[in-house]
This record gives structure tokens, C-alpha cells and sequence, in this order.
């Protein structure tokens, strides 16, 4: 077979020809039904994670390197908590509400993580959880919602 017989097949590049707008941020009945799926599932660590997400509007990164002293001290789960955001070397102030409050001192006391310890650890000790954006919470949000990853968010054309 020569090259004047080969057939190559054209593929696009992904997202071409769609209009690339910022995803539309959760309504408040998403938010609680989020809330509520990972409470009765019991799953402590993603409804900790997901509650001060909302709450403190913090990146994924300064999320993640949050420790034990920044939410709680003396074994009580703070009202008001501040720390300081990585991009921007900004502090931030922040309130936990109370489904917040709850969801971790539900999972301080499941993990058992030491006063000055991160809050979400790694696998590895001592070190901060990596945070990804292309896996984990977020395509459980929009299953959780009803909705099919694929279909509500773009994927990088990374395997």
C-alpha cells in the first residue's frame, strides 16, 4: 500500500466551533441537594471539603493546604475563620455555617488529624492532598445533579 491509498480520517480539534463561555455557578437548591447526598452517604471528607468550598470561596489549592488550627482549636470547630490565599498572598476571612461546622468536625473526629496537621492530608505524610481539577468532586457534582459530565463540562483533549 502506497501512500496515494492511504485514507486518513479527519477528526476536529475539541471545542471548535462552540462558544466557550464560564460555567454557571450551582443554585442554592443544588448546593443543599449536594449537601444532603453526601451526608446521608456518609461520606465525611467530601461533604467537609465540598461545605468549606462554598463557604470560604477559596481555590482548590489554598483548599487543600488548610490545617486543623485554621478551622478549629480546642477541639471546636471556629465560626469565623481567616488564612492566607496562596496566588495572592491575600488574607481571607471567612464564616462557617453550620451544615460546615458540622461536616467537619464530623471528619476531624473520623480522621483524627493532630493540631497543626493539614485537615485534608495525603496519602503521603506530611504533605498537603493534591488537588485536580479534572477528577473527583466535581464529576460527582454533576452526577449527582443529574446531569452527564461530558455533557455539561468541556474536557481538555488530554486522555
Amino acid at each position: 500500500m502506497n501512500d496515494s491509498e492511504m485514507i486518513v480520517a479527519y477528526h476536529p480539534p475539541l471545542g471548535q466551533g462552540k462558544a466557550h463561555r464560564p460555567e454557571a455557578p450551582l443554585k442554592l437548591r443544588q448546593i443543599w441537594a449536594l449537601r444532603t447526598r453526601r451526608e446521608m452517604a456518609g461520606k465525611a471528607q467530601e461533604s467537609a471539603l465540598f461545605n468549606l468550598a462554598i463557604d470560604s470561596k477559596l481555590r482548590g489549592c489554598g483548599l487543600v493546604q488548610l490545617r486543623v488550627d485554621h478551622v478549629a482549636r480546642g477541639g471546636e470547630v471556629l465560626t469565623r475563620a481567616s488564612v492566607v490565599q496562596q496566588k495572592t498572598r491575600e488574607p481571607v476571612r471567612f464564616e462557617l455555617t453550620e451544615p460546615t461546622r458540622i461536616a467537619v468536625s464530623a471528619w476531624i473526629a473520623k480522621a483524627g488529624p493532630t493540631s497543626g496537621s493539614y485537615l485534608f492530608p495525603s496519602r503521603q505524610p506530611g504533605a498537603a492532598r493534591h488537588f485536580f481539577l479534572g477528577g473527583g468532586l466535581g464529576d460527582g457534582c454533576h452526577r449527582a445533579l443529574g446531569h452527564g459530565v461530558d455533557a455539561e463540562r468541556p474536557r481538555s483533549g488530554y486522555p
